[in-house]
């Protein structure tokens, strides 16, 4: 006779939890740890439906296993539901037990700027003041505040974005937030010291004569492809870095469109997020613009859902 199943209740982590348990600082390092050891995760699987794109992302790092799964629907925007909403499924990498359920969106709201300030942490020259942000959706939010944990000297931040009520309302709430902040062209934005790119753009936002000597970049909205936020006159200026090169080759529309225009190729990556993370790569001139490109990776998910699970004891 077969043994029945039995499924015993897991704990369930939301936003706020999962905002409680891990602060920027705690990410950045769970992030440094983790790639520091060159974890293993699968590629991203894609999936459209109902004008929107379903991924899931599995990865496995020393004592979990785990996976990702998301929707992102732009259409949400214009009836006020979030864009990209999911879950996490965290495994004890042993066992094979599950171990806990973690709110995905939120996940992702908060390992995607804390992969941007571990590089920034490495790649950008110490007196840096000011991050302009292109975008207005939540990365636009959270990326001034992970800026500004690993570069305290941050205090101004210029937001561009396409509507004018969003930028308004994104740098009010920075300003409510201790930051300096004013709404400013994409240019503009991209004149500051560090610059985060948070949008879904298939059209670059500014040309390469819009940087400072010396500036960052994080490029950490596209994901496609036919996504880019710069052009190959920026990339081929910059010197560039990326989370992992086989999922930048996979996803990085910035740089795959750079290579097909004959402006680029991917023997210039200059290092990879673990090289950053091991101290094995890094800013060679205070004059060069450094970037980094990131579509996002499952080990990325899976640092911050075990630093969850061990500050509660599951791990």
């Amino acid at each position: 006779m077969a043994a029945s199943l039995v499924i015993e209740p897991l704990p369930c982590f939301d936003a706020d939890a999962i905002f409680a348990a891990v602060s920027m600082t705690d990410a950045v390092e769970a992030l440094r740890r983790a790639f520091a050891s060159r974890p293993t995760h699968a590629a991203r699987a894609h999936l459209r439906t109902a004008g929107a794109e379903f991924l899931v992302m599995p990865a496995a790092n020393g004592d979990a296993a785990g996976a990702k799964m998301v929707i992102i629907q732009p259409n949400n925007e214009r009836v006020g539901r979030p864009v990209i909403q999911g879950l996490y499924v965290l495994f004890d990498a042993a066992g094979g037990r599950p171990l806990a359920l973690l709110d995905g969106a939120a996940l992702t709201l908060l390992r995607t700027p804390a992969v941007s300030a571990l590089a920034t942490d490495v790649l950008a020259r110490p007196d840096v003041t000011s991050v302009g942000i292109l975008g207005t959706g939540p990365q636009g939010l959270a990326h001034p505040a992970a800026m500004r944990a690993v570069r305290p000297s941050v205090h101004t931040v210029v937001v561009a974005g396409r509507s004018s009520d969003r930028v308004d309302a994104l740098v009010n709430s920075l300003r409510a937030d201790g930051f300096e902040a004013r709404p400013g062209t994409w240019a503009e934005a991209a004149a500051c010291d560090l610059v985060c790119g948070c949008t879904r753009s298939s059209e670059p936002l500014f040309s390469v004569d819009a940087l400072r000597p010396g500036a960052h970049l994080n490029l950490v909205g596209s994901y496609r492809t036919d996504l880019r936020e710069v052009g190959a006159d920026v990339i081929s200026h910059a010197t560039i870095f990326v989370d992992e090169i086989e999922a930048a080759r996979a996803e990085a529309g910035e740089l795959t469109m750079a290579v097909a225009e004959g402006r680029w190729n991917w023997n210039a990556v200059a290092g990879d997020l673990s090289d950053l993370a091991a101290g094995n790569a890094g800013r060679a001139t205070t004059g060069e613009i450094t970037l980094f490109k990131s579509v996002g990776l499952a080990v990325q998910d899976l640092a911050i859902a075990q630093h969850v699970a061990r500050s509660r004891g599951l791990l």
